[in-house]
């Protein structure tokens, strides 16, 4: 026999009625212990301001409903220790009073765009309570909330509202959300909002312009505005990009001061003046500043000192201009290739100074590096040498047997098995037949040197198991034997980036085989192979090639002939670009300026583009310009020795290429 609530009397009532409800259970134990009853209707529930025990399946309670009290079916509820948590669902029906609670008037009743108004609400049988109100005018989806409201009385609210420009005149209604939440109350159409017949704007600034890396002080000024009666948001914008002042200082109620620090990515041009508050709303002023160019942008001035040896650790010095470093919040890298040296400390001595110190092994390629800090590159200008400083002799004749003695500091040639080998630009590889060790830094090795090795520069590598690989670059030089295999001609000694070219390679003291001689071109980096070729005869090879990929500027190719008999043509072919040469889509962050120009072009490299060349060539695709340089963040080039026309600008590595229609608009001719 479980317990249960059974019945109450009465079941229903009105807003603003005391109700004693009786509630009578089944198998209860109202008597024997303490009980606790409430009523509810969704969220919102009512506890009584009395309960009286009649007996065990019997209690009264009081209930007092104001005439905010939810309408509605409530659910009774009756916990105690011994029936548990027992309920009555939808038992009572609460119906709206003869006084519901409503909104009776407003004060003023309209108000104006611009105008910052105080708006008495009048409620009658209402209960608003300080901080539980929420107060709002409404027009179709706008909504105005007040900037602040004051508790009067149960019947009275104050609210502060702001009415901007942007929002739409006409009737709004006048919506409280009751206290509690337990009602909306509504006044259709209480409240008007007129036109302002004299609407904000912004007028002028001064300055209208200045530089990336200041700091510039812009005063704004308006007509009819409310700058020193509420809040306000400034900014400048270019596009997408916008900008915060750092302060801002109200004058009076149309002039306002705002500082702006503009640094070397500020983007150059027009910026659109913003000025918000809650009174005036968005105000825009178009076009109105102007940001040029700055005269010193930051970048990357020295590394001292700009040399080291693999296996050594060194403190550089690294000196920049127009930068902030900060302590531990930069990135420093030697870069060569894929290959990025980190240092293992660095501190920031001022906005400028940074010392690092690297610690360089002998897997660190040798040769020269780029300096990366944060988004600046000073390219080419760091060099990492090996612990081989000489050679003797330095050179050799095809067919020589030679002796080299190699030199090195701080190496331990005595202490560990070394290997010893010569190799070129061209990939051959030519091993020491044997070796003798003087000392930890001397070592004597023997090559033994034939017709058909490449003629030409050879660096020289030694190994063992405590100093790694070390070498010296382009150090020794292989010159060709009287009677040697040589190429005396390539014709033609031209062709044009994407099209077919047989090539007629003449040689002397060759002796040619079908299938076992063969021609590459290469640049000493990209090796370009025929598509087919034949051997003519003894001294004479015919090659078809087809020169696509990793060209992106006119260049001079070394000729080869490798097999069992090897010469080479250093620059003997030249790849120039065709006529009809078509536009390339530049990258968005390579900007070339004026265009159409006068002679002068600033070319601008928004980010870095590893070993980045420049060229320029005319429509019939012959090389003009080349400055034979690598381009780290800008150039400016002078064509103005030049007719006026039309020119094509190349930027490009290995890895990308962009081409760019200029204009010549000169009198040279």
């Amino acid at each position: 026999n479980p317990p249960s609530l059974s019945s109450i009397s009465p079941s229903s009532g009105k807003q603003g009625d005391t109700i004693t409800l009786t509630i009578n259970g089944a198998n209860t134990n109202f008597n024997a212990v303490s009980n606790t009853i409430w009523i509810n209707n969704g969220s919102y529930s009512v506890n009584p301001g009395s309960v009286t025990v009649i007996n065990n399946t019997s209690v009264q309670a009081k209930f007092i409903f104001n005439n905010a009290s939810s309408v509605g079916n409530y659910t009774i509820h009756v916990t105690n220790s011994l029936d548990g948590a027992l309920l009555l669902n939808n038992a009572f029906y609460l119906n709206v009073g003869t006084n519901p609670a409503a909104i009776k008037s407003i004060s003023p009743n309209s108000g104006m765009q611009g105008q910052l108004l105080t708006i008495s609400i009048s409620g009658q049988n209402t209960i608003f309570q300080q901080g539980t109100n929420i107060i709002k005018l409404v027009q179709g989806t706008t909504t105005i909330s007040p900037s602040s409201k004051n508790y009067i009385n149960d019947s009275l609210i104050d609210a502060i509202f702001a009415f901007n420009s942007s929002y739409p005149i006409g009737l709004y209604d006048v919506v409280v959300d009751h206290y509690l939440n337990t009602a909306t109350l509504t006044l259709s159409n209480g409240f008007t909002l007129n036109s302002n017949p004299n609407p904000p704007s912004l007028t002028s600034i001064s300055p209208t312009s200045g530089y990336q890396g200041n700091t510039v002080a812009i005063t704004i000024n308006g007509l009819n505005t409310n700058f020193n009666s509420v809040a306000n948001t400034v900014s400048i914008k270019n596009g997408s990009y916008t900008l915060n002042p750092s302060s801002i200082t109200v004058i009076n109620n149309t002039t306002i001061q705002a500082n702006f620090t503009f640094t070397y990515s500020s983007p150059i041009g027009n910026y659109s003046v913003h000025v918000s508050n809650s009174l005036d709303g968005a105000l825009v002023l178009n076009s109105a500043f102007n940001l040029l160019a700055g005269t010193h942008p930051p970048k990357l001035v020295s590394i001292s000192p700009n040399t080291a040896m693999q296996g050594q650790t060194l403190t550089v010095s690294i000196t920049a201009q127009s930068t902030n470093f900060q302590q531990a919040s930069n990135t420093i890298n030697l870069i060569q290739g894929s290959t990025s040296i980190t240092p293992i400390s660095s501190t920031a001595v001022n906005d400028t100074v940074i010392n690092a110190t690297f610690s360089f092994n002998t897997s660190h390629p040798l040769g020269l590096y780029n300096l990366y800090v944060n988004s600046y590159w000073l390219p080419n200008s760091f060099t990492l040498f090996s612990k081989i400083v000489s050679i003797a002799p330095s050179s050799a004749t095809q067919g020589d047997t030679v002796i080299i003695t190699v030199t090195g500091v701080n190496t331990n040639f005595a202490s560990a098995t070394d290997s010893v080998w010569l190799n070129n630009l061209y990939g051959q590889t030519i091993v020491s037949t044997s070796i003798t060790v003087i000392n930890n830094t001397t070592i004597d090795a023997k090559f033994i040197f034939t017709n058909s090795d490449f003629s030409g520069l050879y660096s020289l590598f030694v190994k063992n198991a405590i100093d790694g690989t070390n070498q010296i670059l382009n150090a020794f030089t292989l010159n060709p034997a009287a009677n040697s295999p040589q190429i005396i001609n390539v014709n033609p000694n031209m062709g044009y980036v994407g099209y077919p070219v047989t090539i007629n390679v003449t040689t002397k003291n060759t002796h040619f085989l079908q299938g076992l001689d063969t021609v590459r071109l290469t640049d000493g980096v990209n090796s370009f192979y025929p598509t087919s070729m034949s051997v003519v005869n003894d001294t004479l090879i015919t090659a078809n090639f087809t020169l696509t990929g990793n060209i992106y500027q006119p260049t001079y190719l070394d000729v080869l002939v490798e097999g069992h008999e090897n010469a080479v043509l250093k620059n003997g072919f030249f790849v120039d670009f065709a006529i009809g040469i078509s536009e390339l889509p530049f990258d968005n962050n390579i900007s070339v300026y004026p265009n159409p120009s006068s002679g002068l072009l600033n070319v601008v490299l928004n980010k870095n583009i590893d070993n980045a060349q420049l060229s320029v060539i005319d429509v019939q695709g012959k090389l003009i310009y080349f400055p034979n340089q690598i381009i780290s963040s800008s150039i400016q080039i002078d064509l103005s020795a030049y007719q006026k026309g039309i020119y094509f600008l190349n930027i490009g590595n290995t890895n990308s290429h962009f081409v760019k229609k200029v204009t010549l608009i000169n009198d040279k001719e």
